[in-house]
């Protein structure tokens, strides 16, 4: 159980010694000396007041230990190193780690680490083995004596460069703008607290950098609680100590069994910035080194379920690159706009983009590119009814995206390439819309099935497998289209598909499908090469003979074929965003319904006739005159194709006026 890191918890029947637990390797206070070949885990706590200690004091984790630890303050886990089981339980082995060099583990500010009256800090120290030759543990809390805290209450600039010793606390009604160029230096632990407003705004030429202040160091956060709407534009933000573990922040975290009305305790968050109830702009920011290059360190955090601090909070994040580093993005219960992003090789257990729970909107995520990651899935909803559209998602070990748990989520125009496990995985009562989608060389195209292993704490996932619609779809090269695994769970065993106006390969060949788990083939499925321009290249528009877009030089080329992708999608679906010549309906793939739709061989329709009701009117001058002298290609608006819409293609207009 989890009585022992209570601080009324009855130790007196505990054996006693000083700090330094282990054997074998000659530096321990208090030697354990039937540890070998016997037990694998050893439970510390100590009692202590910190009613003395500064609020404002930044509080460390100190750990000597061979080969792993959870710790805890007052119940609620502060730290660990080495354990990969979740709860951690006295069977649980450690990694490997040679004591020797203690761990610095900044905990955040005394105020939020320490209770009032008596605390206690428990620690379970892990073994790699029971054979294992040596063991250790030594921990220890400490905190500045004297932390430099800066309170602005009025309007402050920093400008050039600005060194933050401590902590700086942005109060409600004053606000800290960062001109461009600045460099914001972190001593090691330093963090900002905004509870006013920050506007950090730095131009491409000129970035706003928050860094350390000296090779080692390591700073905490950005943390935004209940301030005013803020921004971060051009800012480049690294080497912040932000290696955690978002699952502590579920409320059945570390609990034997689910409690949906279950109360969470505070939480102590680790990303490098974080939005507590309140909405931020990240522009143009990249998010690298953390805490340094290759590691695991997490960017960013939007939270509207603070146990402390309830509350919405949004967030607009485009343009940002997220480099080499651990989990990008992380929301719970709050609306995000992700867009124009760009992710690449993240590590450890994360995921680019991760979401939890429904908001109002529900997220969107949109034109973002996210390749190779070194390990885990890409995007994952759980809970959530997220909206996905036009993503660029390849090159992982594992799934492009992971859509669980109960709710709606829509992915359209997405191209999932090279996901060693499955381009999509649908999961635990999920039921999801699939329009428009490429997947292509995934070990399976869309798996369903149930994630029985996280019924419980701390995921609490409801039952069962999931179900999806595909509509206008391409899964192509994949060593199974589609695998449907039955459940467990009585209330549905099977999951369930319905296909229509797709494009997969092998028919219903190469579908795996369970015995309780069904599959709609409705109308219009084709088994056909698509004829992608360039699948080895990663370019999945479909050849043409009328026209293919090329996205690299920004015009249009002809093929020798045409896919039969073209044309082929669902009669009903909208195919007004296509170019002329369309056919008047949408092709299947990444690409139908949009601008950079391959087209059709069908001379239907007109070039001018923008909103597809078969007269050039009004209504279509309304529409070129809302993109005037936009350059954005491609577009209907620029009829004649040469880049901008301008007088050339409303003079083409007045030629075909009319029916």
């Amino acid at each position: 159980g989890d009585a022992w890191r209570a601080v009324d918890f009855d130790d007196s029947a505990w054996e006693t010694g000083p700090s330094g637990f282990g054997y074998g390797d000659d530096d321990d206070a208090t030697v354990l000396t039937d540890m070998e070949g016997n037990y694998l885990t050893v439970y510390i706590r100590k009692t202590f007041t910190a009613d003395s200690v500064a609020a404002g004091a930044a509080v460390q984790l100190v750990v000597d230990y061979d080969d792993g630890f959870v710790a805890y303050i007052n119940g609620d886990e502060v730290a660990r190193r080495g354990v990969a089981d979740d709860p951690a339980t006295y069977l649980s082995t450690a990694s490997s780690h040679e004591a020797g060099t203690p761990v610095v583990i900044e905990l955040g500010l005394a105020a939020d680490v320490f209770g009032p009256g008596l605390n206690v800090l428990a620690v379970e120290g892990h073994n790699q083995s029971t054979g294992s030759t040596d063991f250790s543990l030594k921990p220890a809390l400490r905190w500045t004596a004297g932390p430099v805290v800066v309170e602005l209450t009025a309007d402050t600039t920093w400008s050039g460069a600005y060194l933050n010793e401590g902590t700086v606390i942005v109060r409600p009604g004053a606000t800290l703008r960062i001109e461009p160029g600045t460099v914001v230096s972190m001593d090691q632990g330093a963090r900002i607290r905004v509870e006013g407003r920050l506007l950090a705004e730095g131009t491409r030429e000129s970035p706003i950098r928050f860094t350390r202040s000296a090779a080692g160091a390591a700073w905490k956060q950005i943390l935004f609680v209940g301030a005013a709407d803020s921004v971060l534009r051009h800012c480049t933000i690294e080497y912040a100590d932000s290696a955690g573990d978002h699952k502590v922040y579920y409320p059945d975290y570390g609990q034997a069994q689910c409690d949906p009305n279950r109360i969470p305790p505070s939480r102590n968050y680790t990303e490098a910035v974080v939005a507590v109830a309140c909405h931020v702009d990240m522009e143009g920011c990249v998010f690298q080194n953390l805490p340094s290059a290759g590691g695991e360190g997490d960017a960013i955090a939007i939270i509207s379920d603070d146990p402390d601090h309830p509350g919405d909070a949004t967030a607009h994040i485009w343009d940002c690159e997220f480099i080499s580093i651990g989990q990008g993005i992380h929301t719970r219960y709050s609306y995000v706009l992700v867009e124009g992003c760009y992710f690449t090789d993240h590590h450890g257990d994360n995921d680019d983009i991760d979401l939890y729970g429904e908001s109002t909107p529900p997220p969107l995520i949109r034109n973002n590119l996210l390749l190779n990651p070194s390990h885990d899935d890409m995007i994952n909803p759980t809970r959530c009814s997220a909206i996905i559209i036009g993503n660029i998602v390849g090159g992982c070990d594992d799934h492009g995206i992971v859509l669980r748990d109960k709710c709606y989520p829509v992915l359209i125009n997405n191209v999932i390439f090279n996901c060693s496990s499955a381009g999509i995985a649908v999961q635990n009562q999920c039921d999801a819309l699939l329009v428009n989608n490429t997947i292509v060389n995934c070990g399976r195209g869309v798996r369903f099935f149930d994630h029985t292993g996280r019924w419980g704490p701390e995921y609490c996932l409801y039952p069962g497998s999931g179900r999806a619609t595909m509509v206008n779809g391409i899964v192509w090269n994949c060593t199974t289209s589609f695998e449907l695994q039955d459940s467990p769970y009585t209330g549905d065993r099977g999951s369930h598909l319905a296909v229509r106006y797709s494009d997969i390969i092998g028919g219903q060949g190469r579908m795996s499908v369970s015995a309780n788990s069904t599959v709609d083939w409705g109308p219009g499925n084709i088994d056909a090469d698509p004829l992608f321009a360039d699948a080895a290249g990663r370019d999945y528009h479909l050849k043409s003979q009328a026209g293919r877009w090329l996205a690299d030089e920004g015009r249009w080329t002809t093929d020798a074929v045409t896919s039969p992708c073209i044309d082929a999608g669902d009669p009903n679906s909208d195919w007004t965003a296509e170019l002329w010549p369309h056919g008047k309906r949408i092709n299947m793939g990444a690409f139908g319904g949009t601008g950079q739709a391959s087209m059709s061989l069908s001379q239907a329709g007109s070039a001018t006739d923008l909103d597809g009701d078969d007269v050039t009117g009004w209504p279509d001058i309304a529409r070129l005159v809302m993109r005037w002298l936009s350059d954005k290609t491609p577009q209907t608006a620029d009829v004649n194709r040469d880049g901008v819409v301008d007088l050339k293609d409303l003079s083409l207009m007045g030629l075909e006026w009319g029916p």
